[in-house]
């Protein structure tokens, strides 16, 4: 299943970078760059969109160009674009927040992955595809609903809270005879215990 999504809105360069002149033409091309290296080199292409200033001849591309060449890479490694990543949190009309809780996913890694900044991983990649299938968000939805809710911790003073140790201890030291018995126990290395 292939998902769609809005068009990211970018701005058009009204002016040119070099010479600040507002003579610019523009022109579709397809780009072929590298991606890798070593035995994980590729070749690749992109669909770009290249801007040509009248005046001093200087071409650039656009934002729009960096997603192009983003959007290769992904699908060279074969991992969700973030338009793809966007469109499936938008499918179940949740937020960052709420689609980062209901997942586990983190928001901070969740907003990296929907802006290009980074590319998620493959086993991420794997449980963002599990999601487009709507039995798997309600599972998870059911599963989070019935987690029990944790009890904030109530604060001594100020910010202070009281900690809560998992283990406790089950005899106080100064019980009779149990102080003795601590000093008679003594660990052994196996070498050691043999030489005994």
């Amino acid at each position: 299943m292939k998902p769609t999504s809005k068009p990211t809105a970018f701005d058009q360069p009204t002016t040119c970078p070099n010479c600040g002149e507002r003579d610019l033409s523009a022109r579709t091309d397809t780009e072929k760059f590298v991606y890798g290296a070593g035995k994980d080199l590729a070749n690749l292409q992109a669909t770009v969109q290249i801007y040509r200033c009248g005046k001093c001849g200087f071409e650039f591309t656009d934002e729009r160009s960096s997603e192009a060449r983003h959007d290769a890479v992904c699908r060279h490694l074969k991992v969700m674009t973030p338009k793809e990543i966007v469109a499936l949190r938008e499918r179940y009309q949740l937020s960052q927040t709420e689609f980062a809780e209901l997942s586990g996913i983190g928001k901070a890694s969740l907003a990296r992955w929907e802006t290009g900044l980074v590319i998620q991983n493959q086993s991420i990649d794997n449980l963002l595809y599990l999601l487009f299938k709507d039995e798997n968000i309600e599972a998870l939805k059911a599963r989070y609903k019935a987690a029990p809710k944790v009890q904030p911790a109530k604060a001594v003073s100020g910010n202070i809270f009281e900690f809560k140790p998992r283990f406790q201890r089950i005899a106080v030291a100064e019980e009779p005879g149990l102080r003795d018995l601590g000093r008679s126990f003594d660990l052994f290395s196996p070498a050691m215990a043999r030489q005994q």
